[in-house]
């Protein structure tokens, strides 16, 4: 989830649950761990009771939280594999890339079910150029009155 202000700014965002995530984060380098990243650390239906996380954001009249599945939150992530492969490392990781972008499309967005379609599009065409992973792609916006 993020919160992304009328701007399109993000403000805050959930934190990813996959072992590749984890490597980049403990390691600080956004390239390590890509061979992983679609290894989930934390899910509902496993053997062991799931990690809850609890976030508190201060709300403000315009802003957007934003629900998207990691069919949308990897919509970069190809790419970033391919760069690495290619000797082209990324500074940024394609996590951060793929949430300034869904800050930009939901902030240029006129309504909930605008930036949700716009989103879904934007992964969509994402794998078509090969920059994302084929995966099923879900979003909910809702706008803070």
């Amino acid at each position: 989830m993020l919160l992304v202000d009328k701007h399109g700014r993000v403000k805050a965002q959930t934190e990813a649950h996959n072992l590749g995530d984890l490597l980049a984060k403990q390691s600080g380098d956004p390239n390590a761990g890509l061979n992983v990243a679609n290894v989930v650390t934390s899910a509902l239906g496993g053997s062991e009771a799931p990690k809850l996380d609890v976030y508190r954001w201060p709300v403000e009249p315009g802003d957007r939280l934003v629900f998207v599945s990691d069919g949308v939150l990897d919509a970069n992530l190809a790419a970033q594999k391919s760069d690495f492969k290619a000797g082209k490392p990324w500074r940024e990781s394609a996590g951060d890339v793929t949430a300034r972008d869904i800050g930009n499309l939901v902030g240029q967005s006129k309504s909930p079910a605008e930036a949700s379609q716009r989103l879904i599009d934007y992964a969509r065409d994402q794998v078509e150029t090969g920059r994302g992973k084929r995966d099923n792609v879900t979003a909910v916006v809702v706008y803070i009155a």
